[in-house]
């Protein structure tokens, strides 16, 4: 049961384009917590390796009040401040103390705490405004029946037996806009009112912005365009090239696309095949700075990353093993691989773009292609890869545009 008129509020927002330089951030992460005592199958954080070290990390009292003094120095207040990131904010001993202070000292007009992946009477706090999850639902008959947090998962036509829609709005979760799209229409045919439907997609990406990542306003595109697209998941990427392309009434020259998920393979090779295109080679491995084998956890979506485990060796106490599922997959420097001219490179590939990078040296001196690297999957790649990109090619010019209203889709552009 989600409260209409917080939606209403979320969802009309000041276009970014619009409003820059700003005077302040918009929306403020704070991460009290990275540790979180769910273990929760279908979180990434919990369920890998991912950001394995952070996750047992807790901030500092002393780090924090040094924020909150820096957050008084914008000469307008922050909208909104969000006490939450990948772990469990109550498990902060200083929790509530932090609370207390943000909202003391009224650094921002709205203060929002999620309360972890418990989402059963939790709330987010606005003018009285709640968000509660009555039900889950799901068409997996492994799931139906079944409970997630004390909540139950049904089936659509439970949902619709049940006669919940008076009092609830139904949000559809799926992150791919396909799928997303797909339920949307069958919701509706089942006779459930538009109004009465929300897609996270359509929160969590800015508006309109899933056609304009990495083909920003400030890229140029010419004829016979060589583009490199690093994690290609599903060539959702490819195919927006190609669109681009065509509308530019320009001719590309070739695509290599790399993807070691072998499940995302599958769904290249089928899309690929849907679009009638060539030109393209699609390739089952994963950039990197040399061509060797590395630990890989193939998640089946656009999370699969390489582990690691595999890549730094243990982090923290050497003693404590993780149950990670993974796999030994080819990964190779674009150097050793693509000998013509390259024009375009794309990288989102979950925190290993630096190292490919540094595998494409030659190609970047050589061929000083467009980039658009994601630099949202590690903390330190917001100035580890600019520096890097900046030093090896000092004439490129380089430029950050963010495509969510959330912690991720942030690409460095150099041109």
């Amino acid at each position: 049961m989600l409260n209409r008129d917080r939606l209403e509020y979320s969802n009309a927002r000041t276009k970014l384009e619009e409003a820059v330089p700003l005077e302040a951030p918009f929306v403020l992460f704070l991460d009290p917590c990275g540790a979180c005592n769910f273990a929760c199958k279908f979180c990434p954080c919990n369920n890998s390796d991912f950001m394995i070290k952070e996750r047992h990390e807790k901030m500092s009292m002393e780090l924090f009040l040094k924020i909150l003094d820096d957050l008084e120095e914008f000469p307008e207040r922050i909208k909104v401040i969000n006490l939450y990131g990948y772990g469990e904010p109550l498990l902060h001993p200083n929790y509530v103390e932090m609370v207390k202070l943000i909202k003391q000292r009224g650094l921002c007009r709205e203060f929002c705490c999620v309360f972890g992946l418990g989402l059963n009477d939790q709330s987010l706090p606005k003018e009285g405004g709640r968000v509660r999850v009555s039900r889950f639902c799901d068409s997996s008959a492994e799931k139906l029946h079944t409970k997630i947090d004390g909540i139950s998962v049904i089936s659509l036509d439970e949902l619709l037996e049940q006669k919940l829609m008076n009092n609830h709005v139904i949000i559809i979760s799926p992150m791919h806009k396909g799928v997303c799209e797909e339920i949307f229409s069958l919701l509706v045919e089942k006779g459930i009112h538009e109004e009465d439907i929300y897609k996270y997609y359509d929160y969590y990406f800015l508006k309109e912005s899933f056609e304009k990542q990495y083909f920003d306003k400030i890229m140029d595109f010419g004829e016979d365009e060589v583009f490199v697209d690093g994690g290609c998941f599903d060539f959702s990427t490819g195919e927006l090239f190609i669109k681009k392309m065509a509308e530019l009434g320009l001719e590309y020259k070739k695509i290599y696309a790399f993807e070691p998920d072998k499940a995302n393979v599958e769904k290249c090779k089928e899309k690929i095949s849907n679009l009638a295109v060539d030109k393209i080679e699609l390739l089952p491995y994963g950039l990197w700075s040399d061509n060797e084998y590395l630990e890989f956890s193939p998640l089946g979506n656009s999370s699969s990353h390489f582990s690691e485990l595999g890549i730094l060796g243990a982090v923290g106490d050497p003693s404590k093993q993780f149950d990670i599922a993974s796999e030994k997959v080819k990964v190779i420097a674009l150097d050793s691989y693509i000998k013509e001219k390259v024009t375009f490179i794309k990288m989102d590939i979950e925190g290993s773009e630096l190292g490919a990078l540094k595998g494409a040296k030659h190609i970047l001196l050589k061929d000083k292609p467009k980039l658009a690297i994601c630099i949202y999957h590690k903390k330190e790649d917001l100035w580890e890869i600019p520096y890097y990109i900046k030093t090896l090619v000092p004439e490129y010019k380089l430029y950050i545009r963010h495509y969510s209203n959330y912690l991720s889709e942030t690409v460095l552009y150099a041109i």
